[in-house]
Parts: structure tokens; sequence; C-alpha cells
């Protein structure tokens, strides 16, 4: 099984309200076509909300429940998010994908902030007739919190438990995590024994971003790393890049991977 993240810089204008980018949008889903009899029933694609999103609970007020809310603006982000999943599905189907899109507040809820329930049986399902899952960040249902805006980042790990996930191919629109050395250089690999040194490296987005960026993407790879699940950061500019990302080794970018015999547990401890 493999996960295929394909971050909202990429797809939308994150600078502007709920846009889309239909030409990087379609050229995926042409790509996805072309590679669809390899991965029919062993792939599962999470997308960023981009300008969806990043801009919709700024708009609502939705970003902080601790913050005064109204509780007719809570619908606008799932709505948003909805009609967003809608268009990628749609623009799958165009191009013989069958995809199929998953509203994240119907089988995910959190407790300040830490997942609670996690309900995936109907995404087993819709693996098992052939379908590929279409999943999201979005606002979700809080214990503690009332809600919380629940990054497309953190979607992978969910699915540890229920899938015998390969890997996990993060593409963004930077090459990997840079090292801070020379301007395009990247770390090519994180393990325990050097991820506190890189998460020093990684911060906020440079576009709109409510959900902590590169940062935020790390720390997702370092749990997945913890449960034996291994992750590719890379530059997803040019769509054809997909493939090699989810099966290369080594990949483009940054792989993030413990090797067990190598990373103590307390290397290999919590990096939250």
């Amino acid at each position: 099984m493999f996960v295929l993240k394909i971050g909202g810089s990429l797809l939308t204008h994150k600078d502007r309200y709920c846009t889309p980018n239909h030409d990087v949008l379609d050229a995926y889903a042409r790509t996805l076509s072309e590679h669809w009899p390899t991965f029919r029933g062993r792939l599962v694609l999470v997308v960023g909300g981009g300008s969806y999103g990043n801009q919709v609970p700024v708009r609502y007020a939705l970003t902080d429940a601790t913050e005064p809310w109204q509780s007719i603006n809570v619908m606008t982000m799932t709505t948003k998010m909805f009609e967003w999943l809608t268009i990628i599905a749609d623009t799958l189907r165009k191009h013989g994908v069958p995809g199929y899109p998953f509203q994240s507040s119907s089988w995910i809820t959190t407790n300040d902030g830490v997942p609670a329930t996690v309900s995936t049986q109907p995404i087993l399902h819709a693996l098992e007739l052939g379908l590929l899952p279409v999943l999201s960040g979005d606002l979700v249902f809080d214990a503690a919190k009332s809600f919380v805006i629940f990054s497309s980042d953190q979607i992978p790990e969910l699915l540890v438990d229920s899938l015998p996930i390969r890997r996990v191919a993060m593409l963004t629109d930077v090459p990997g995590i840079k090292s801070g050395h020379q301007p395009d250089e990247i770390v090519p690999l994180v393990t325990g024994a050097n991820k506190r040194d890189v998460l020093q490296l990684t911060g906020a987005s440079t576009h709109p971003d409510v959900t902590g960026g590169m940062r935020n993407k790390l720390t997702a790879a370092l749990r997945l790393a913890e449960c034996g699940v291994e992750s590719v950061i890379c530059d997803g500019t040019n769509p054809q890049v997909m493939m090699s990302a989810l099966v290369d080794d080594p990949p483009p970018g940054t792989l993030i991977r413990f090797d067990r015999e190598l990373d103590s547990p307390e290397e290999g401890g919590d990096s939250r």
C-alpha cells in the first residue's frame, strides 16, 4: 500500500480564496490515470486544503475555537473542503480514475487536537472495490475544544493501523527539507539520530498555512517512522515525479526512515 499526499500549494493558488490550479490538477489526474493499473486498490490519495483549508477558517474565524466564533459559520469549512474534494474527484473521473471523496469530520474526532476516534472501515471498503479514496484535512469535532482544524499532513498516520503502508510520499513546492548550508542543498535522510537537528531547520510555510508548514510535515513523518512507515518529502511541481517518490530507493527529496537496529528507543521516541 502507498499513500500519495499532494500539497495544497501545488493544486491551488494559496494566495487566493478557494481557487484551484486546474492545469496542475489536470496534469496530476492524467499521471494517476497512466499508472492506475499499477496502483488500483493499493493507493490512497491525500490532498492539502491549500486556498480552501487555509483561507476559509481565517475568513470565518474558525482557526481557534478558544477565540470567539459563530455556530452558523462552522459548516463553511467542511462544505468548502467537500467542494474542493468534489472538484478533485470530478477531474480524476474525467481521466478514468475512480476517485471517491471522504469528508474527514465524518470519520475522525479528536480530543485536544489528538485523534480520539478514527473509523477507517469505509476507506478499506472503497479500496476493496478498486476505488481511489480521496482524503483531506478539515474541521473536525473535538471533545476538549469543540472543534479543531485537522491538518491533511496528519491523515496518513491514521491509516497505519488498518493498512500495510510501505511509503507515504508528500509532494510539495520545495525539493525537500533544506539543510541551511547552501540555497538548494537538502537533507537526504532523516533518522532517529539526526531528527532533532533537522527539526530545528524547519519552520512555517511562506504561503498562508494554518497548520504549521514544513515543521508539521516533518513531525507527522517522524511519527510515521516510529510506526515503521517511511516517508518522502519532495518537489511535486512536475507530476511525473509521483512514481519515483512512491517506489524509488533512494527517492528524490528527503527520506524519513528509522532503522530499528540503529535507532535506539530513546532516539526513536515521541517527536511531538
